[in-house]
């Protein structure tokens, strides 16, 4: 017997031992990682300081450039360096697309910002409503209501830019279907206000970079000689922006979501109801049939 617990006891260290080396090669990796990803900031942070040197902020793709990343890559580690204290001042701007490193250059982008929103408001404001929504926008929060106002600056500009290019392209059709999204995935806000908090990468990533590409494809178009290296570019412009309609009207069916949810669970509520009050199926024919029969009889039988 005591041997058997002996046996047992062994057999349960061997496990927990087996079980603590485990852990402990999990900690290990993980802390083998952690070091490397520092080691990798730090070479990057001097990298990049060399390039920046006494700049008070910079382009997250002209920085992406020079050191042969992608954008993407340079804002992770950019966010990453942030987080761990390397550029403990720093901060992305709305777009992510430029780092401010200095207390002034972030005070400049905030009243460039602020300037740029006020703009838009004054123009739309002399414009007058548009299709009324002007005046229901009051009922908004801040927050709905600038997400509105900057949107309809983002549907003006693709038609600013649908304006500048021949109507023979087929560019013109696509930038036609993407200004019908846009509308409509704007108007569905206007209806549904809460759907705002899901349009954050939307309105701060996507629209940007759309924008961007827009503008780099007009400027393409004005080229009088159409070579390979701007023929190709426009192009691929073209191309994405099939794909950019396609994942809007997915973003936009994505926003009717919980109506339909609220729909079927609504359709589902009646149906149980009718069914409990006897209103359908062979219920209803029968208690109808019953009903009727009573009050055609009533007078007869009260006449005799």
């Amino acid at each position: 017997m005591i041997a058997g617990i002996a046996s047992g006891s062994g057999i349960f260290e061997s496990v927990f031992s087996a079980g603590l080396g485990a852990v402990v090669l999990i900690l290990s990796i993980l802390v083998f990682r952690k070091g490397m990803r520092e080691q990798e900031l730090s070479e990057a942070f001097s990298k990049y300081a060399k390039l920046i040197g006494d700049s008070e902020y910079f382009s997250v793709s002209e920085l992406a450039a020079l050191t042969g990343s992608t954008a993407e890559e340079v804002e992770k580690t950019l966010s990453d360096m942030i987080a761990g204290g390397y550029l403990p001042d720093a901060v992305f701007d709305r777009n992510r697309t430029t780092v401010l490193l200095t207390d002034t250059a972030i005070e400049q982008y905030r009243q460039a910002e602020k300037a740029y929103l006020d703009r838009i408001k004054n123009e739309q404001a002399k414009a007058g409503p548009a299709d009324g929504n002007d005046a229901a926008d009051s009922a908004y929060s801040d927050e709905v209501r600038e997400l509105l106002a900057e949107g309809q600056s983002y549907i003006t500009h693709v038609r600013n830019v649908n304006d500048i290019i021949p109507d023979d392209q087929i560019m013109s059709d696509k930038l036609y279907r993407l200004e019908n999204i846009m509308n409509r995935i704007f108007a569905q806000v206007r209806k549904d206000a809460s759907s705002a908090k899901n349009l954050r990468r939307f309105m701060d990533y996507y629209l940007p970079t759309i924008t961007k590409l827009l503008d780099a494809y007009v400027e393409l178009d004005r080229q009088d000689v159409q070579s390979g290296n701007i023929a190709g570019p426009k192009k691929e412009i073209e191309e994405t922006m099939d794909t950019v309609n396609d994942a809007f009207e997915e973003l936009l069916d994505s926003m009717f979501q919980n109506m339909a949810w609220d729909i079927s669970s609504d359709i589902s509520v009646m149906k149980t109801m009718m069914k409990q009050d006897g209103l359908t199926g062979d219920k209803v024919s029968s208690g109808k049939r019953e009903k009727v029969g009573v009050e055609a009889r009533g007078p007869e039988s009260g006449g005799q």
